[in-house]
């Protein structure tokens, strides 16, 4: 602190450090590069390109991009927030590994955030002993919560040979071993290159069981040409669902961008062998893109099946240790027991807002208990504090059952989102429970007011108006034209019968008019179409309809 030699009232300027934003959906993308497959490098990569540190208490290295005033001296992961920023530090890495193409894919996914660990190695080094030091420099890191591993499949990282199937099935089980010993991250594993449904289940799926990770079939094919693990695209579905709805959604039913087809055609035959046996496949639908159909855990375990579900526990675990720091040595009474039932009950809480938990209330989703029952004199003696938490976690919705009743007096739909297929067949018709409820809200675009073509868009408005006999909630839901440019509606009721004018200028919303507040058309030619999609990402109505 500066002394003052003259008594009177001084004035200092402070910055208070940002606190660290808690993300999720942020990976991890551990690369693994033989020295002998850099060997043709120009001398300017390898001497400028090419910060190497040792990994202590190995003969490994971490690569690491040049910095413009001092070399790097810490080997903990590097942040990349656009592709970018990537292809300028690391593009040169393309044609030794997928990682490249993996982190390119995270960000044609809307990925917004990742971390780049790359281990250096020569042919003295295995592979899983390349990847095992390259996990052990994330045991002290906390920034991410997915692990993507994209190169252990590559030849050029398997001393330039065919991959082992063997090699990539216990370097799978040493990253789930990590992820389930750490219980603060995910692993996202891919299915092996030219596998198909057989090989998937023979040669892969009965040494992968953990419920710290999933497994995707089959192999990508992307845009920019040539077939890569579908790893860093899944990643970026995964970030790209959170950011929309919340980690408590299951980043399944997403298109996947970037991806022109599949090694692998799967179709309903197929999942219906691989679902059950937790491998999350991909699919083509006609006229809705390639997209992830699965998200199921490689576990045995009937109690962890869904990975959304333990997701939703490791970010809960993550946001405790990091919020709940500040309480370790606090004096062990009553007054702590409240401080930690309350700001455990307050994040939960807002969890629950947002479509977290199951219940009518926030008691019936979830409750915290810290007192005196769980916390005796001998656990207060060793120097703990237990606070018990408990969720009722919202499970997703993977069969969606639409039982059609004719009687005499017409045709009755009723909806059971609850129940599998097997489950309603099997149960009494009488006895089986339904939810008589639509399986799209009827809310419709009637009008699209087109703009002349140019960059002007005072007079360019949607009107969709609300065809259901009760209100709908539209918070969440989007509107997008054909070439994705996509309005995403704020916390906003529709009454029935009732009309909302989307304007693509700006303006201040109200309960008729929303504004989207672009400065460029978006529909300025007749015929221009426009998609309005629910929360979930169901299209729900097209305009100008193709009927």
């Amino acid at each position: 602190m500066q002394s003052y030699q003259v008594p009177g009232v001084w004035i200092e300027e402070r910055f208070q450090t940002r606190p660290r934003p808690f993300l999720t959906g942020v990976p991890v993308f551990v690369g693994l590069v033989r020295q002998q497959a850099l060997i043709d490098l120009s001398r300017e990569i390898r001497d400028r390109k090419l910060v190497r540190l040792n990994i202590p208490g190995s003969n490994l290295q971490v690569l690491r991009k040049p910095e413009a005033e001092e070399p790097p001296s810490d080997t903990a992961p590097e942040p990349f927030g656009s592709w970018p920023e990537f292809e300028e530090n690391y593009g040169f890495l393309s044609a030794y590994g997928y990682l490249a193409a993996a982190v390119r894919g995270f960000f044609e996914n809307n990925g917004s955030l990742c971390y780049i660990q790359i281990i250096y190695y020569d042919d003295t080094v295995s592979i899983k002993s390349a990847l095992n030091a390259g996990l052990s420099t994330l045991r002290h890191f906390d920034e991410a919560d997915l692990i993507c591993t994209p190169d252990i499949m590559h030849a050029a990282a398997q001393s330039g040979g065919p991959v082992s199937a063997g090699d990539v099935r216990e370097m799978q089980a040493d990253i789930l071993d990590h992820c389930d010993h750490m219980r603060d991250r995910f692993a996202i594993l891919d299915s092996l290159k030219g596998a198909d449904e057989n090989g998937v289940i023979a040669q892969q799926r009965p040494w992968l069981n953990s419920p710290n990770g999933a497994l995707y079939f089959p192999w990508i094919q992307t845009i920019q040409g040539g077939t890569i693990p579908p790893c860093g695209h899944v990643a970026g579905v995964y970030a790209r669902s959170d950011r929309r709805i919340g980690v408590h959604k299951a980043p399944a039913n997403e298109i996947l961008e970037g991806v022109l087809d599949l090694e692998f055609n799967v179709d309903n035959a197929v999942q219906a062998e691989l679902n059950p046996k937790g491998i999350n496949c991909l699919r083509a639908f006609p006229g809705r893109g390639i997209r992830v159909w699965g998200a199921r855990l490689v576990h045995d375990d009937s109690q962890w099946t869904y990975v959304n579900v333990r997701r939703l526990f490791i970010t809960v675990t993550r946001w405790a240790v990091r919020f709940m720091t500040p309480v370790v040595y606090e004096p062990h009474n009553s007054a702590l027991w409240a401080r930690i039932t309350r700001e455990l009950t307050s994040y939960l809480t807002e969890l629950y807002r947002r479509g977290g938990f199951q219940g009518a209330t926030a008691q019936e989703a979830f409750f915290v208990k810290c007192d005196a029952d769980n916390n005796p004199q001998e656990v207060r003696d060793a120097g703990m504090v237990i606070a018990d938490i408990g969720l009722a976690v919202a499970a997703p919705g993977e069969f969606i059952v639409v039982r059609i009743t004719h009687g005499t007096e017409g045709a009755d739909v009723a909806v059971s989102p609850l129940q599998t297929v097997k489950a309603l067949a099997a149960a009494p018709r009488a006895a089986a429970p339904v939810f008589r409820r639509a399986l799209r809200a009827d809310v419709r675009i009637t009008h699209l007011e087109f703009n002349p073509p140019g960059p002007d868009v005072p007079g360019e408005y949607v009107l969709i108006q609300n065809h259901d006999p009760v209100s709908a909630e539209l918070t969440g839901w989007t509107l997008s034209d054909a070439a994705y440019h996509t309005y995403r509606f704020p916390s906003f009721v529709l009454n029935p019968k009732a009309f909302v004018r989307v304007w693509t200028k700006q303006g201040i919303n109200t309960v008729t008019d929303l504004y989207w507040g672009r400065r460029a058309a978006i529909w300025n030619n007749l015929g221009d179409k426009a998609f309005l999609r629910d929360s979930r990402g169901l299209l729900v109505f097209e305009f100008p309809t193709t009927a």
